[in-house]
């Protein structure tokens, strides 16, 4: 993929706390058939914590020996300074 994924983020009942979802249907294929996935189903949603300081934590780790897990780290990867951007700005 060589564009940026397009995501929503939205804020959670816990301080700081906040939730990735991506939005465009194409991309989410893609993801899934670069790992191997036959379903169109979008990958859960993501929960990050901002610990400041320029630090996104995943709420969950990800286990990079799944093809979800591997979807989530990309997602991370390539979101990561954009997400970090808005949630700072607000």
């Amino acid at each position: 993929m060589t564009s940026k994924l397009a995501f929503q983020f939205s804020d959670t009942d816990e301080p700081n706390r906040y939730m990735i979802r991506l939005v465009d249907s194409n991309q989410i294929a893609a993801l899934a058939q670069s790992e191997g996935l036959s379903k169109r189903i979008p990958p859960e949603p993501i929960a990050v914590l901002y610990e400041g300081n320029g630090e996104l934590v995943p709420v969950t780790a990800f286990d990079d020996t799944t093809s979800q897990g591997c979807i989530a780290m990309r997602i991370m990867n390539d979101i990561y300074s954009d997400l970090l951007d808005r949630i700072v700005v607000r």
